[in-house]
């Protein structure tokens, strides 16, 4: 079986109120996507071209963080080696994420109850919890918990055990997560499973710590949900051969979905557009490559007979957004749209640029849900969720304010919604 995991609100599984008292990261050194997109096309050049490489530029990511430098990764190195310096780097940068973690809450580590260490990639026995103990100081008898088998749900799935044990009396949880997913690239290996990794993920570790007081107003994990999906074994994970561990993809993930009603979204967004789209218009044009994207992954879908699916048509202009999802409509009225600016920025800036799109397009009946995408802290972040009541609320009693042209000669600032590519 598969599983998901999210630490979120979710009342039929509801947990003591968890505090986030801090969270910090410690990453490897930066690496421009561009280099190891041109590695790949070294190591592979029957692939240039082809969607397998494309997916370095689609991905929407300028940055890496890798453990080694970019030509590290062009020798063949052996299993023992690559596992080694997953432990190695591993476990320092899982022990830099924990101290300043620490430090930012101000809790000394003798005072930790429990931690609880997520990690696919770094293999060792002891485990990281124990080298933790070692080299912060925690407590002899600190209640250790590892996961190892959930990948990249492993920091959701950490998370969420860790709110359970705040809720089970633990004064204060140190959650840490760390992946070290490049050592597990292989150059000989040119399957799908080995180069989605090397397009996507990076080297690092994350911590935070959760207390069952703190401030009010602070960010608190109200609820945890995992749910299995039966018969999904199978789907995604790692597989053992010969030169360590490697990432399983299977492509069958929408009819796993239809099998069990799980509806899948189709994300189109201004950063990511597929370059073979875009050698199909205009230089000028950067709506035609997100529709015909949009467009085409929804044949897809709909030549299997899965039907469950909404699309998102994203760009950081108001403007973009609203021509984009107008013309989608007018092709596809049949799917429901995920409405958003993305990289809207900062308030009020971006909520007025969110305001603009979704007062034209809910208006004229576009829209099915919406997202309100702003930087700021993450003690802020309900402000989304206020920011999207205040419109849609405004909408319904036809109070709305963009009649003016929000100035497409203008400058226009974009900025991340707090993800992975912000340090908040």
């Amino acid at each position: 079986m598969g599983t998901t995991h999210s630490a979120g609100a979710t009342p039929a599984d509801s947990v003591g109120r968890a505090v986030v008292a801090s969270a910090a990261t410690a990453l490897c050194p930066a690496v421009p996507q561009g280099e190891v997109r041109d590695l790949a096309g070294a190591l592979y050049p029957h692939l240039v071209g082809t969607k397998y490489l494309t997916m370095f530029d689609n991905a929407g990511i300028t940055t890496r963080r890798l453990a080694r430098p970019v030509s590290w990764y062009a020798e063949p190195h052996s299993q023992t080696e690559r596992f080694a310096l997953a432990v190695e780097v591993g476990a320092d940068r899982a022990h830099h994420a924990a101290a300043s973690a620490l430090g930012a809450a101000g809790v000394d580590a003798a005072d930790v109850d429990a931690v609880v260490v997520a990690s696919s990639t770094v293999v060792r026995t002891p485990g990281l919890d124990v080298a933790l103990v070692d080299s912060l100081g925690l407590r002899s008898d600190v209640r250790r918990v590892t996961i190892g088998s959930f990948a990249s749900l492993g920091g959701a799935a950490a998370l969420a055990l860790g709110a359970d044990l705040v809720a089970a009396g633990h004064r204060t949880v140190l959650v840490v997560a760390c992946e070290m997913n490049s050592f597990m690239f292989t150059p000989g290996d040119d399957s799908p499973g080995a180069l989605a990794p090397m397009a996507l993920f990076s080297d690092g570790a994350a911590a935070v710590v959760l207390t069952g007081a703190g401030d009010p107003n602070g960010l608190r994990i109200v609820g945890t949900h995992a749910q299995l999906v039966p018969d999904s074994l199978g789907v995604m994970g790692f597989d053992v051969n010969d030169d360590g561990l490697a990432w399983r993809l299977a492509p069958n993930v929408p009819e796993v979905a239809a099998a069990h009603d799980c509806a899948l979204r189709v994300g189109v967004n201004c950063g990511s557009v597929d370059p073979t789209k875009k050698d199909q218009f205009a230089p000028d044009d950067s709506l035609g490559p997100m529709l015909a994207s949009a467009l085409e992954h929804c044949e897809l879908l709909d030549s299997i007979g899965f039907t469950r699916y909404c699309v998102s048509l994203k760009d950081s202009d108001p403007q973009k957004v609203i021509e984009v999802n107008r013309r989608f409509a007018t092709q596809r009225p049949d799917v429901p749209l995920h409405l958003g600016v993305t990289e809207a920025g900062m308030p009020p800036d971006g909520i007025i640029k969110t305001r603009i799109a979704f007062e034209q397009l809910i208006s004229r009946g576009i829209g099915d849900t919406v997202r309100v995408s702003l930087t700021v802290s993450n003690a802020d972040k309900p402000q989304e969720i206020a920011a999207a009541n205040a419109i849609l609320a405004d909408i319904a009693v036809g109070r709305v304010r963009s009649v003016v042209d929000y100035g497409l000669s203008t400058l226009n600032i974009i900025s991340c919604p707090s993800c992975s590519r912000v340090e908040n």
